[in-house]
């Protein structure tokens, strides 16, 4: 039997391998912009199709789901304590200054995140004892990610998407790098779009310890696991970033369909 893709290879791409075409045209600088707008694109249609919206909070009242919703899943998953006299918001001095994310499934939020200028300190240095060296005025701080463990088929999705336009508010911002801290397995999750670098750190100081103290749960079930972590936004593979964003949200909007079909 004629292999046909061989025969295409052999005829129209003589003396160059699958995958030399590949990274020449991972390295092309007029591919890799024209596959992000690709990507922007069709990850809003998707987003709009199955009842997604993720924006930036610009009002109070946005900013205020955001505080409610990490309340709610903090609480429930006992990072933190809680006493009947607390108010049911999470919120803290960085705030103020932060871009905070909400991700919206059907008109309820179920997700959010944040970024906060490094100018003025961040939760990750307030938790580990770490060296930057960087450009502070064009770095930022990652956290406060938090997606509501009832929405679990959504889980991927909305992650996806608030990454997506934490991201795109990046770029626009001329903000080069994400500083942050996660467990293992969320940092694994990171370097599908992202190039993550784990930072070397000292011993914690008590002022770490303290910091760490007020999300004691947190710390209790991954321990060692959670680690500081560096983004650099110019390391991005555009073409390879693509490709691992679409094969989850296919994924996932075929097992979503599926089910959607079976009830009919």
């Amino acid at each position: 039997m004629i292999n046909i893709r061989n025969t295409i290879e052999h005829n129209l791409l003589p003396g160059f391998s699958r995958q030399e075409m590949l990274n020449r045209w991972q390295r092309s600088q007029v591919i890799k912009p024209l596959i992000n707008l690709i990507g922007i694109k069709l990850t809003d249609l998707h987003a709009r199709l199955n009842g997604y919206r993720f924006v930036l909070a610009t009002t109070e009242a946005e900013k205020q789901q955001a505080y409610q919703l990490r309340y709610q899943i903090y609480s429930e998953a006992e990072y933190m304590s809680t006493d009947s006299g607390q108010r049911a918001e999470l919120t803290d001095q960085y705030d103020e200054i932060s871009a905070i994310f909400l991700a919206y499934y059907h008109g309820q939020p179920i997700g959010t995140l944040r970024l906060t200028p490094l100018t003025n300190g961040s939760n990750t240095e307030d938790y580990f004892n770490i060296v930057l060296d960087q450009d502070r005025q064009h770095g930022v701080d990652i956290g406060k990610f938090a997606i509501d463990s009832r929405q679990r088929s959504q889980a991927r999705i909305a992650g996806v998407g608030l990454v997506r336009i934490a991201y795109i508010y990046s770029v626009r911002n001329n903000i080069h790098t994400w500083l942050g801290c996660a467990p293992q397995g969320l940092l694994r999750s990171f370097r599908n779009f992202i190039p993550t670098h784990v930072l070397p750190q000292l011993p914690p100081t008590d002022k770490h310890l303290a910091h760490r103290a007020r999300r004691a749960g947190y710390f209790k079930k991954y321990g060692a696991k959670i680690q500081p972590f560096q983004m650099i936004m110019t390391e991005l593979d555009a073409a390879q970033g693509l490709y691992n964003l679409w094969v989850p949200l296919i994924k996932v909007s075929g097992r979503n369909l599926a089910k959607r079909l079976l009830k009919t």
